[in-house]
């Protein structure tokens, strides 16, 4: 994690053994920095940085995706309103 930044955690989804899928996201004021830790079923983690996040829409279901310097990274979370 970094110093001074602003962090925050989900469970996000299980896995094919119903452990949680726990998700980190933080922000040092540059970089956004967003990991999947898979501990508890497989014992490793994914992680990935970005420089910028674009919240977009289909339906009812609301997305955020991150970007470095406009290139796609990958969806962090979504939620249906």
């Amino acid at each position: 994690m970094y110093y001074n930044t602003i962090a925050i955690f989900v469970m996000r989804n299980y896995d094919y053994s119903d452990n949680p899928v726990i998700a980190w996201l933080s922000f040092d004021g540059k970089t956004i920095k967003f990991i999947e830790d898979y501990a508890h079923s497989a014992g490793y983690q994914e992680e990935f940085n970005g420089n910028n996040y674009v919240k977009g829409t289909t339906g009812k279901q609301i997305f955020y995706d991150l970007y470095q310097d406009n290139r796609f990274i990958r969806e962090m979370f979504s939620y249906v309103n």
